[in-house]
């Protein structure tokens, strides 16, 4: 996007959103994030800015960042999630911009205000199944369908410990990494994941969880992280359950894995898993409505929404115990990433939206 952007994020931190921003990101872009914003994000993103509000009207905050809108002039108010509509909405006033609001996940516990959508000038979304849940419950207004972009970080499908010669399934003094990485609010099912990856331990001892996520005390997930720690305790699986906290950038940390989860419940998010694929990790997730519109049947395994704890580690099994076939999967999961899911598009397809082209209808 060449054109002067300004995003508004409730929070500014590692994942979807910032991922896709940073595609969009130029040197006419500035961002402004309404909670605390970590070094290694400002690094990422230097003209980032915060403005922390003590509630959602804060007039201080307001005035000031109106009087920013008002000297900056920008020609875009991008907002990334509907806590941050309105204030979208009375910036582009002042200053006469486009708005465009990005809605990559829903919040089943929070109402959307359906009086701002039809306000919006784009309604943006990845998966049909996002727009919806929020038309269902009245929230109508111009929406487009805009796919995720992933980038080709030039992984080698034999890279995974997996696929290795001396790979952790055949060579058990070597750990047998299992990633689980998934959207806020479905620590439940991260409980489950525990379960599932005490069945697993049973077969190959060698086998650890792996939790990311943020532990910021702002963020619902501090109190899921805190519930897991203490159930791990509870039931004796520290030695097999490892939280990693925040990961800047999944390619850290997929090299090392030879599995991926992704245990979910709510259409959203789905940008860790089609990284995992392009870096060659075969992925589990949840059937879930969303998720199943993202990825082809045939190029992950999926398990029922509900009652997955046995079907994860079942799933995993037989990841684990048919490995060439898994390995041409993998590479067939690779090569259909790299081709659906361009940055260049992605960039191209919000370009349009601001020049009054065709974008994909929802």
């Amino acid at each position: 996007m060449g054109r002067r952007t300004l995003h508004l994020m409730e929070r500014l931190e590692p994942g979807g959103n910032a991922g896709r921003m940073g595609f969009l990101w130029n040197e006419e872009a500035c961002v402004v994030s309404f909670s605390p914003v970590s070094e290694e994000m400002r690094k990422r993103f230097p003209a980032a800015v915060e403005m922390i509000r003590r509630f959602p009207q804060d007039p201080f905050v307001c005035g000031r960042l109106l009087r920013f809108c008002r000297e900056w002039k920008p020609e875009v108010i991008h907002v990334w999630d509907v806590r941050t509509m309105e204030m979208g909405i009375r910036c582009a006033a002042v200053c006469g911009a486009k708005t465009i609001a990005t809605l990559r996940h829903i919040d089943p516990w929070q109402k959307p205000p359906r009086k701002f959508f039809p306000k919006m000038d784009f309604l943006v979304t990845h998966l049909s199944a996002i727009q919806q849940h929020y038309e269902s419950a009245g929230c109508h207004g111009n929406w487009h369908i805009i796919p995720d972009g992933v980038e080709d970080w030039g992984v080698s499908i034999k890279e995974n410990p997996l696929f290795r010669v001396q790979n952790p399934v055949t060579h058990p003094e070597k750990p047998l990494w299992v990633a689980c990485v998934g959207p806020e609010a479905v620590w439940k099912r991260w409980k489950w994941a525990i379960w599932s990856i005490d069945s697993i331990v049973r077969l190959y001892p060698n086998a650890r969880l792996w939790f990311w996520g943020d532990r910021h005390t702002e963020n619902i997930l501090d109190s899921s992280f805190l519930r897991l720690q203490t159930f791990a305790r509870q039931y004796e699986r520290e030695n097999i359950v490892q939280f990693g906290g925040v990961v800047e950038n999944l390619r850290e940390i997929l090299p090392q894995c030879s599995l991926f989860w992704s245990p979910q419940s709510v259409p959203g998010g789905g940008m860790a898993i089609l990284e995992a694929m392009a870096a060659g990790v075969p992925v589990v997730t949840t059937r879930t409505e969303g998720i199943h519109e993202l990825v082809p049947e045939n190029l992950a395994e999926f398990v029922p929404v509900e009652g997955e704890t046995l079907a994860i580690a079942a799933a995993s099994h037989r990841i684990l115990t048919h490995r060439e076939a898994m390995l041409e999967r993998a590479l067939q999961a690779q090569t259909w990433v790299r081709e659906q899911f361009s940055v260049e598009q992605l960039r191209r397809n919000y370009d349009a939206l601001g020049e009054g082209n065709t974008v994909r209808k929802a």
